[in-house]
């Protein structure tokens, strides 16, 4: 019988754990799940059914990627994610254009 999915958890290698953690919270309204480490070096976040994990670049369990990667948001009232993002002082690298209603965020 074969194996069923039941989720796919993106980990992101991040210089600076703890101002993610709190720029997911703040503008996003992520909560975290575990947080491992003294200092911290993995953190789990969930909001509603999305999942995100961060680690520390410090730790010695982080891989350096051969590429680069993203992760794309789908919400409903993009318009209103723009704006309260744009409160958070979020670097938005690709606006909304003629009616696509996406952008990219730093």
């Amino acid at each position: 019988m074969a194996h069923k999915l039941t989720r796919l958890v993106p980990v992101f290698a991040v210089d600076d754990i703890e101002r993610l953690c709190a720029f997911y919270e703040k503008s996003l309204g992520f909560v975290q799940d575990f947080r491992y480490g003294e200092p911290t070096y993995y953190v789990g976040l969930v909001k509603d059914v999305v999942e995100i994990h961060l680690i520390s670049t410090s730790s010695p369990n982080a891989r350096q990627p051969w590429g680069s990667g993203y992760l794309s948001l789908l919400v409903d009232q993009v318009d209103d994610l723009y704006r309260r993002l744009k409160g958070f002082d979020a670097e938005i690298v690709v606006l909304p254009d003629e009616g696509i209603t996406a952008y990219a965020i730093l």
